[in-house]
């Protein structure tokens, strides 16, 4: 693998391994407190909030310093909180480490989009298929590394997780491109074409139905009878099969094009949601979930970024992050709200419709790449 990729990859396998590891660790950390589970809840909460608010104000510091440096000190900063985060001794003190975690967390993952598509412009779709692939293996590896450092060492123990990793991603990081140009207003002015907006939107939408479908999974199954260890085993199918598909579907989409691996992965994605709805079989649902977001993530990602003009990459990336958070917080939203009306009816019913609404939401994600394709078909008329 290139060093600059691997490089933005550890940064991103940085950030879903301290998620997942978190997520476990969560029950001893409330016990240890003493403090409820809805309480504890908010060292996951909090990064994220931390992350949403500086997205953009560190796609100015990447265009004003350059992306690689605020990228390298990123690293720094969320290894020396994680070191602070061993010696907590207080939900408060969790929290706000958590918070400011969450701004470091920004000036690495919010980069990274920008950064590879900068690097590989002429195999963005293979590149940005590796990345996904790296949020999978951070995804798989999270928790049962999670569980053992718990179970032998305490919940602090977890933390010590994230300082060989980000040492590693320093050292590794010193050869990125950097993404100076226009600064944020002025780039973020540039960003309004349509072709750019209507490939956000999609990529919002695609967000919220990957989330918010996968939120509701854990109720259905354990409401009908399955263990959460089981669960979390059926749960690694999605990231089992996006971690080697990934790059492929990149690759083949460099080849033939963004725009049709999309479409296909989308298909992909309302076939799955609607199989599991109406069947109960999650697995097979998860099989379609996981093989859809390797058709559809990695080339959809690389059609967004290819779309923003010379000099508006940072910005580009900073805007494309707050598109992902946006979405998946929407999904959270929409999938909350409608089981929560429907479960009195029966799990099956609730879980249909949960399926139904994001096999629409995934639909109207397709309409708006068919937009995206037709606006740079237009685009390219024009300049030709």
């Amino acid at each position: 693998m290139d060093k600059r990729l691997l490089a933005l990859s550890v940064g991103v396998v940085i950030s879903t391994l301290d998620s997942s590891v978190l997520n476990v660790a969560l029950p001893s950390m409330a016990g240890d407190l003493h403090v409820s589970a809805a309480s504890v809840q908010w060292a996951a909460s909090l990064y994220l909030v931390g992350a949403g608010l500086a997205f953009l104000p560190v796609a100015a510091l990447g265009s004003r310093l350059g992306s690689a440096r605020v990228y390298r000190t990123s690293l720094l900063l969320f290894a020396f909180i994680s070191l602070l985060l061993l010696f907590s001794s207080s939900l408060h003190q969790v929290l706000l480490l958590r918070f400011v975690q969450g701004l470091a967390g920004a000036g690495i993952v919010g980069l990274v989009p920008g950064m590879v598509s900068s690097a590989f412009a002429d195999r963005r779709g293979w590149a940005l298929g590796m990345v996904a692939s790296a949020v999978a293996l951070g995804t798989l590896i999270g928790p049962p590394l999670g569980g053992f450092f718990v179970g032998w060492a305490g919940w602090h123990s977890i933390f010590v997780l994230n300082l060989p990793v980000s040492f590693l991603g320093f050292l590794l990081a010193r050869d990125l491109p950097d993404l100076k140009g226009h600064g944020l207003v002025a780039g973020m002015k540039r960003l309004s074409s349509k072709r750019f907006i209507l490939g956000l939107l999609g990529t919002l939408l695609y967000f919220a139905q990957g989330f918010g479908v996968i939120i509701v999974i854990p109720f259905f199954l354990q409401g009908s009878g399955m263990t959460p260890a089981q669960v979390g085993l059926i749960l690694l199918i999605p990231p089992l099969l996006l971690l080697p598909l990934g790059p492929l579907a990149g690759r083949f989409a460099d080849r033939l094009g963004y725009g049709p691996m999309n479409l296909l992965g989308a298909a992909v994605l309302f076939t799955a949601v609607l199989v599991q709805g109406l069947t109960g079989l999650v697995w097979l649902g998860l099989v379609g979930l996981g093989l859809g977001r390797a058709l559809f993530q990695g080339p959809n990602n690389a059609a967004v970024l290819s779309s923003a003009p010379v000099g508006t990459e940072s910005a580009a990336s900073g805007i494309f992050s707050i598109s992902r958070v946006l979405g998946q917080s929407l999904g959270s939203l929409l999938a909350g709200a409608v089981w929560a009306a429907s479960v009195p009816e029966g799990l099956g019913v609730a879980f249909l419709r949960v399926n139904l609404l994001f096999g629409a939401v995934i639909i109207a994600s397709a309409a708006l790449i068919l937009l995206r394709e037709r606006e740079a078909r237009r685009v390219a008329l024009l300049e030709g």
